[in-house]
């Protein structure tokens, strides 16, 4: 699973195996880890959005 901000794609973990994913391995987050989580989303935007001119 990967949680998608508009062109920011952030991995998570998992286990892979001769066929293919087996799990994923999802670390819960407390709402300050999200809030973070989403900022870093924003700021890489915005950046990546600034190379487009």
């Amino acid at each position: 699973m990967a949680i998608n901000r508009r062109k920011i794609v952030f991995g998570l973990s998992c286990i892979i195996s001769s066929i293919g994913i087996e799990r994923q391995l999802m670390f819960p987050k407390n709402a300050d880890e999200q809030r973070l989580l989403e900022e870093s989303a924003t700021k890489l935007n915005l950046a990546y959005n600034s190379l487009d001119n």
